[in-house]
């Protein structure tokens, strides 16, 4: 139960809860949420229908430069450059949830549960990683290797190394019972 002030990492080195970063990190969350519940007695039975609504949308920006560093002094001899990493985050999603139950009501040896169960899902996300200064990241020395020139290694331009977006659109039903 570590208490972090709201981030996901610290680095121990420093000492308390801090860690080293050039970039302020926010994050955003809108969420709406709804629901509407019905309970009905039915004499034999008592009725349950639950229907939920949820959506929301999520913004998140990390600075990893700690990390970029430890990379990147991994991997590469640096010249004066002193390179950040960060990610940006964007996430929507929307979901739609309905059940309807049946549970019997009258008393003895046998007794029921029965129902209906149904979801929609729908989740966007879009990852961006960002490094300061690539290209001359890329053009100075490996350790043990000849040197790579701007270009010989693939990365998307604009300081992007890695771009992803995700869409991802699940629907659930089942029926369900029990005696």
């Amino acid at each position: 139960d570590t208490d972090v002030e709201g981030r996901n990492r610290y680095e121990p080195d420093l000492g308390g809860l801090k860690f080293f970063g050039q970039l302020p990190e926010t994050q955003k969350d809108t969420i709406d949420l709804f629901n509407v519940s019905l309970n009905a007695d039915l004499e034999f039975a008592q009725l349950v229908s639950s229907t939920s609504y949820y959506q929301g949308k999520n913004d998140r920006f990390f600075d990893w430069t700690a990390t970029g560093y430890i990379a990147a002094e991994a991997l590469f001899v640096f010249s004066a450059t002193e390179p950040f990493v960060y990610q940006n985050i964007d996430q929507s999603y929307e979901v739609l949830a309905q059940e309807i139950r049946l549970v019997s009501s009258h008393e003895g040896p046998f007794t029921w549960t029965t129902g209906v169960f149904y979801s929609d899902e729908e989740l966007d996300y879009q990852q961006t990683v960002y490094a300061n200064e690539l290209a001359s990241l890329m053009s100075v020395t490996p350790l043990g290797a000849e040197s790579v020139q701007p270009g010989g290694v693939a990365y998307l331009g604009n300081d992007v190394i890695f771009a992803g977006p995700n869409a991802n659109h699940v629907k659930q039903a089942a029926l369900f019972g029990e005696a």
